[in-house]
């Protein structure tokens, strides 16, 4: 069987820095998880897992979210232009965000800043729909940091842990649908924002759109275009 060669005059795939401050994702995971944003990673990009030190395996518990901040502020200096143009934040909470850009010898990304951004641009209420229990407070913390954010009438728990979406997909599919259909039964009239990175994994975004009629908000998607966007930016600025 033969395979093509790569082409030495074709453009050089330029890198983004996924930066995750937990380790429990393994290889199978990290795969699924990348083919599954490949269709929305802007063209002449790659995308580059980047594990922080130390980090807890998943963010189980509210101590979880501190050693989590921890380790991803203590390794971010780490990353340069070496490694990659703009780091994207691996959650959709943004934790340690301002202390992570201080920091950093790059852009970095805050996925739960840039959909905030976005949806107050809808001038609509929106339902901000966390992963489970563990995240409620970090999911106000987002909202109370964001300067520029729409009205966020509920901060609502799918109550289902990162770790079992990894190990059972299809249970987090379901837990999904139930929370988004509970939040808008609750609040009529609001829009939902996925306030998890592992969520839009789950390949519902568009179904959710199509079939319950609102607006629904995606950060990987957003996070991804904006990093793009900040490296061309900073390409033709010199600054890369």
């Amino acid at each position: 069987m033969s395979s093509a060669l790569p082409d030495p005059a074709a453009p050089r795939a330029r890198t983004l820095l996924y930066y995750l401050a937990t380790s429990g994702y393994d290889q199978a995971e990290r795969r699924r998880r990348l083919d599954a944003l490949a269709p929305f990673l802007p063209s002449g990009f790659r995308l580059e897992f980047v594990t922080a030190a130390e980090g807890p395996a998943y963010l189980d518990r509210a101590a979880d979210f501190a050693a989590a901040t921890r380790a991803a502020q203590a390794g971010v200096e780490a990353l340069g232009p070496e490694q990659g143009e703009v780091i994207v934040l691996g959650g959709a909470l943004d934790l340690g965000l301002a202390e992570l850009r201080a920091r950093a010898r790059l852009p970095v990304i805050g996925p739960g800043e840039t959909a905030l951004f976005v949806a107050a641009l809808y001038r609509r209420p929106f339902v901000l729909l966390v992963q489970d229990d563990a995240a409620l407070e970090a999911g106000h913390r987002l909202v109370a940091q964001t300067p520029v954010k729409p009205a966020v009438v509920h901060v609502h728990s799918l109550g289902l842990p990162v770790r079992v979406l990894v190990a059972d997909p299809e249970r987090g599919r379901q837990a999904l649908w139930s929370a988004a259909r509970a939040a808008l039964e609750a609040y009529p009239g609001a829009a939902l924002l996925l306030g998890s990175m592992s969520l839009p994994t789950l390949g519902l975004t568009d179904d959710l759109r199509a079939q319950l009629g609102v607006p629904v908000l995606d950060p990987l998607r957003l996070a991804l275009r904006l990093a793009a966007e900040t490296a061309e930016a900073a390409a033709r600025a010199g600054g890369t």
